[in-house]
């Protein structure tokens, strides 16, 4: 009886544990408002800098306090040097060029650029969501994938360190000229503890 009541406790806490974490409304920015767990804090100066050191500041950076799951927002230009054109592979690998400056009316194309770019800085990735969907009345790029990083498959002195899977939800959309981008990341081990809760993240984004 002590073990049926020990394994029913047991079942229990799993089912909790690949449930949705609660979420709090957060105002991200003057203009992002969306959900964030409560878990979820601030990223220091210091520790972006340990985690992501050469890459610059995003206009918004959390981590969970119990794992080293992040989640950051970051702003795009989206135009280049007069004159230039942007090159990229589209979905059915032909080369392409693209005007230097995007809209929201660009978003499918603007997918085949980043969906190419994902795949030529991971290795062995497996797509979940390729798509363009409307998010309180805003298109958004969704690309959800598990795939594992080029430059982390080896050391610094060229050991093999072991294959590190990485899980990441990436959104992407145009506003006021600049692209924003949304981007969750986790060990892929972790995925089911975190994928409802970042579905739900993700669609509660509002932009005004």
């Amino acid at each position: 009886m002590n073990k049926l009541i020990a394994f029913v406790c047991l079942l229990g806490l799993t089912v909790t544990y690949t449930h949705a974490q609660k979420l709090k409304k957060t105002k991200v920015t003057e203009e992002i408002t969306m959900k964030l767990p409560e878990s979820f804090i601030v990223m220091s100066d210091r520790e972006y800098r340990q985690e992501f050191a050469g890459y610059r500041k995003p206009i918004a950076m959390y981590r969970d306090e119990n794992s080293k799951a992040t989640f950051g927002i970051n702003t795009a230009l989206t135009h280049v040097p007069a004159g230039t054109r942007q090159t990229f592979v589209d979905s059915k690998g032909k080369m392409r060029k693209h005007q230097a400056e995007w809209s929201v009316n660009d978003l499918k194309m603007m997918k085949s650029l980043y969906k190419s770019t994902i795949l030529r800085l991971h290795s062995d990735v497996r797509f979940k969501q390729d798509k363009v969907e409307m998010i309180r009345k805003r298109n958004f790029v969704v690309l959800e994938f598990v795939g594992v990083i080029k430059n982390e498959e080896k050391s610094m002195i060229g050991k093999s360190k072991g294959t590190l899977r990485q899980y990441s939800y990436l959104m992407y959309t145009v506003k006021d000229s600049k692209i924003y981008i949304f981007n969750f990341t986790c060990n892929a081990k972790r995925l089911s503890r975190w994928k409802k809760t970042v579905y739900d993240m993700m669609h509660s984004i509002k932009m005004k």
